[in-house]
């Protein structure tokens, strides 16, 4: 039951890194915008559109890692150890959970995942739209 426990907790610590990075993202962003309007500094608002760019690209691949490489291995690590100690007959409505690639984000398809990187994408597009018309103003 430990066992179990501990694969639980580093699920839920593994999704909240992902949460933590997001956010730093979308501060970035506010703070490109703010920079942008308070200072009109043009070189202020390139290097933070380019870090914006930079953290959005890493925090897509953390995303992808995360959910491919740590959520369903664990996932499938709790739903072995649920079906050995017979929980799984009282849940039976457990679903495996599924890697994904960058290129799901485009579908219709929906998790969590593919949520984050739907705003992952976002912020990139955000941050080459305030530098492309910062550089060509």
């Amino acid at each position: 039951m430990k066992c179990l426990e501990m694969e639980w907790k580093d699920l839920f610590h593994t999704r909240t890194q992902t949460w933590h990075l997001l956010q730093i993202e979308a501060l970035v962003a506010v703070a490109l915008v703010g920079l942008d309007w308070r200072l009109d500094n043009v070189l202020a608002t390139v290097v933070f559109a380019i870090i914006l760019i930079a953290l959005a690209l890493f925090g897509a691949m953390l995303t992808l890692h995360h959910r491919n490489n740590v959520e369903v291995y664990k996932i499938q690590h709790i739903y072995d150890i649920e079906e050995k100690i017979g929980m799984l007959e009282i849940f039976n409505d457990v679903k495996k959970m599924q890697p994904v690639k960058w290129t799901d984000a485009f579908r219709l398809k929906s998790n969590t995942s593919l949520y984050m990187l739907r705003i992952h994408a976002m912020l990139v597009i955000l941050g080459v739209m305030y530098l492309t018309f910062r550089l060509l103003d």
